[in-house]
């Protein structure tokens, strides 16, 4: 005869459940770095919903709520605890597209959870008016928070420069890492050209973020994200050339090959400042995507985004430094040329002459620069079309692989 079972404890029929010791919080952590200013707002956001559930809960377990609102009250007042948490750190469009889906994720999960206790019982008009009350007062206080988060939004875009950005850490830093050290000394002509170059720089970046992070999603974000940053990470390479090209003007031909291992450290410096963007890409992605969780139609185009800009930022960066380099390069030959044109017979040993084979230029603005590919590009020098070349033709080759 098989035993009977054991009687349960007294004391384990009574205790009160290990939910209690959680506010249920349905975001997981803080989905913002601890530098970022949202951090703090989540943070503090976080703690005013957490108190909000626990005297949520003390009514209920006290029976202190009112007969008119009963079950129904402790569901929609704790949905209200956090959708107000939700609705603090949205700062822009795209912002408010997750946090509207979030909501419908949020109530529907309220609904499974009102549900579950009637999936074993036979339905009944009864149980079927109650939940779809549920449902309906559900939805309403979604609209209601749909409303309050566009409020929010206006205020932040209102009080953000450029508009819908917030005050992020994370460009902070990259302003820091790549635009922060003037190449100039103090006394030097040139440092206060540099300084207004970087803030310059600083904007053209923010703006260019703003652009797809500001608005609601298209399909074109990925390419509108690609081509800014790109376009943005050569005019960067091309601050840095230009501010060194002093280089060239000062020392002449001894300092075309300085220069040429100058331009070599700056396409590596921009081609890292390229792989932080793309980073920044992913950290911008997943504060939204932690930050409004669930299975949403946001969430997946955003991570799509990020997936299509890794895979296509690097290569489109790395293309058009090197064009750029090339262009530097070049400019700088021609400064040099001009220089010894100038200086006469004294540098008669180190002078270029006119090429036989062609027109010669009497400053950049006579030469255009056509890339026909990765590896050659062609001459227009004073209207006149040269025969294609390729970067080692002008001592411009890939050295570390001992390539052309």
């Amino acid at each position: 005869m098989p035993s009977l079972p054991d009687r349960p404890d007294p004391s384990e029929r009574f205790v009160l459940t290990d939910g209690l010791g959680s506010a249920a919080d349905p975001v997981e952590g803080n989905p913002f770095p601890v530098d970022d200013p949202f951090h703090t707002v989540w943070h503090r956001a976080s703690q005013t919903a957490e108190e909000e559930v626990c005297h949520i809960r003390s009514r209920a377990l006290s029976g202190l709520a009112s007969h008119d609102t009963s079950d129904d009250a402790y569901i929609l007042d704790t949905f209200d605890a956090w959708a107000k948490r939700g609705a603090s750190v949205v700062w822009s469009d795209r912002a408010v597209q997750h946090y509207d889906q979030w909501l419908i994720v949020y109530a529907n999960l309220w609904i499974d959870v009102v549900t579950l206790p009637f999936l074993a019982t036979t339905p009944t008009p009864a149980i079927g008016r109650m939940l779809v009350e549920v449902r309906e007062r559900l939805g309403a206080r979604v609209e209601a928070w749909k409303a309050a988060a566009r409020r929010t939004r206006a205020e932040q875009t209102a009080n953000s420069s450029p508009p819908g950005v917030p005050p992020e850490a994370g460009q902070t830093r990259f302003v820091d890492a790549f635009l922060r050290e003037n190449p100039f000394p103090v006394s030097h002509l040139a440092h206060p050209q540099w300084v207004d170059t970087s803030r310059q720089l600083a904007a053209d970046l923010a703006r260019a973020e703003s652009a797809v992070w500001s608005a609601r999603a298209t399909p074109a974000d990925a390419t509108t994200l690609v081509e800014s940053l790109t376009t943005w990470t050569a005019a960067y390479f091309d601050a840095l050339s230009h501010a060194h090209l002093i280089v060239v003007t000062d020392n002449g031909e001894g300092g075309l090959e300085a220069y040429q291992a100058v331009l070599d450290a700056l396409r590596v410096q921009a081609l890292k400042a390229g792989e932080a963007l793309d980073t920044r890409v992913s950290a911008q992605a997943q504060a939204l995507t932690a930050a409004f969780p669930g299975a949403t139609t946001s969430n997946a185009t955003c991570l799509a985004l990020v997936a299509e800009v890794h895979q296509r930022l690097m290569p489109g960066v790395t293309l058009r430094v090197s064009q750029r380099q090339a262009e530097r390069w070049l400019e700088a030959c021609t400064t040099t040329f001009s220089q010894q044109r100038v200086a006469g017979p004294r540098h008669a040993r180190g002078t270029v002459g006119p090429s036989p084979h062609g027109p010669t230029a009497q400053g950049w603005e006579d030469i255009e620069i056509r890339f026909l590919s990765d590896l050659k590009f062609q001459a227009v020098v004073n209207g006149t079309v040269q025969e294609p070349q390729n970067y080692a033709d002008v001592g411009f080759g890939d050295r570390r692989r001992g390539n052309d």
